[in-house]
């Protein structure tokens, strides 16, 4: 698997291969007749569009060695047995089921015309490799982020008209809904006694149907059959003991509210949960956003009837896109935030002081987050990565890095003829 300094290297080649090729298409009469034989040869050029491109974004490569096997910390923890669900801090992470995406983009997505425009219409198999870069947010599963001691998961799910399939998707396609779920609803039948929040975020195909909505709804409900907390539950009074006996370890907050209502067991989001977030790809802002939201948590007090999201992340500005338009992506900004995770202060020194209900972050495993939250001394062990299928490392970036540095060295060679040719004539 390559590294993230090799990947961007490749993507660097990627976007002037780009350049290259808009500059060779945009050429005078001179080169009509090239581009004609290319129409022309459709068989051609499809082979040649397979090779500079991939189906499946290049997974970030894991680095797990600060991580523990944290499957069971809240049954571990005694003291929760008495404690409301509300006077806890959750660890999560941001969109969840981004660490495995194809570079198939979700058109339903409102910011797909955006793209599409900034890039000048270039093909989209194309463009998708680079934004996977943007797009990934994770490089554990579901599974390998419950077992790391997450126990909120962001989880973004649209419906995809071409393969009719509820699908993950952060701007690429991912992974089926129902491929997600199994790996959530394995670990909590593994472990009953930890509570896990999910949300279900935004559905961005305006033409989904009541009977799909349904669907979606039913996949849910099934997957977590006996498992999920009834919306009838008093968020305020719920203790974390009375859950776990009760067997409803598992909160299912969605955002579409036809959804909330199929069912007594899915949560309305603007009931059940509130949101925060900073858009911002700077961490002094970052950091200052949080500490304000936090001391709102904190005036709330007893009057808190929700479940109090934070959200430790950087997203990228249109003028970070500018400054980095080859090197920049998620994972760089996710450790430059994630290094100051431990700079985010409590209001006091008091270490069992909340920091909100919910505390999500990008990239999990490169943070210090259950150090922050005080979760490692409920390990279990070793952390146990899951084997991830082999990808080929010469990915369409290298291809097209390879071949913009062939095209970049004949250049070159032709430079040089040139040069040498007048230096000859001068003399």
């Amino acid at each position: 698997m390559m590294t993230h300094q090799q990947n961007h290297k490749f993507l660097q080649f990627s976007l002037l291969f780009l350049l290259f090729s808009s500059l060779v298409q945009g050429q005078s009469q001179d080169h009509s007749s090239l581009r004609r034989a290319l129409q022309e040869e459709s068989t051609w050029r499809d082979t040649f569009s397979n090779f500079f491109t991939d189906e499946r974004c290049l997974r970030t490569e894991k680095n797990t060695a600060s991580l523990k096997d944290l499957s069971n910390w809240m049954s571990k923890r005694n003291s929760l047995n008495a404690t409301r669900l509300l006077d806890i801090t959750l660890p999560g992470t941001h969109n969840s089921a981004a660490f495995d995406l194809t570079t198939e983009l979700n058109v339903n997505d409102p910011d797909y015309s955006t793209v599409e425009k900034g890039t000048f219409k270039i093909p989209d198999a194309v463009i998708s490799q680079w934004i996977c870069g943007y797009a990934l947010t994770q490089s554990l599963s579901l599974s390998e982020q419950l077992q790391a001691g997450a126990r909120y998961l962001d989880l973004r799910i649209d419906y995809d008209v071409a393969t009719s399939t509820w699908r993950g998707y952060h701007f690429l396609w991912g992974l089926e809904m129902s491929v997600l779920l199994e790996q959530i609803a394995t670990f909590a039948k593994a472990h009953p006694k930890e509570i896990i929040v999910l949300q279900f975020g935004t559905i961005y195909n305006t033409g989904v149907t009541a009977e799909q909505k349904q669907d979606y709804a039913n996949m849910i409900t099934n997957a977590f059959a006996g498992q999920l907390m009834p919306t009838t539950t008093d968020l305020p009074t719920a203790m974390i003991g009375e859950l776990q006996e009760a067997g409803t370890t598992i909160m299912a907050i969605v955002r579409d509210n036809e959804i909330a209502t199929m069912s007594d067991v899915l949560w309305d989001e603007q009931t059940a949960i509130e949101n925060t977030y900073a858009p911002t790809d700077n961490v002094d802002a970052l950091k200052s956003y949080n500490e304000d939201r936090l001391a709102d948590f904190y005036k709330l007090g007893a009057n808190n009837t929700e479940l109090y999201k934070l959200q430790w992340i950087l997203t990228p500005s249109v003028e970070y896109i500018q400054k980095n338009p080859l090197v920049g992506n998620l994972y760089e900004l996710a450790q430059d935030a994630n290094g100051r995770l431990v700079e985010f202060k409590r209001p006091s020194s008091d270490a069992n002081q909340q920091l909100g209900n919910i505390l999500l972050i990008d990239y999990v495993e490169v943070s210090p987050l259950f150090d922050v939250l005080d979760l490692q001394q409920y390990s279990d062990g070793a952390f146990i990565e899951e084997a991830v299928p082999e990808q080929d490392k010469f990915s369409a970036a290298a291809k097209i890095g390879l071949g913009v540095g062939l095209t970049m060295f004949i250049c070159g060679l032709c430079c040089l003829r040139k040069w040498c040719k007048g230096s000859k004539n001068k003399d």
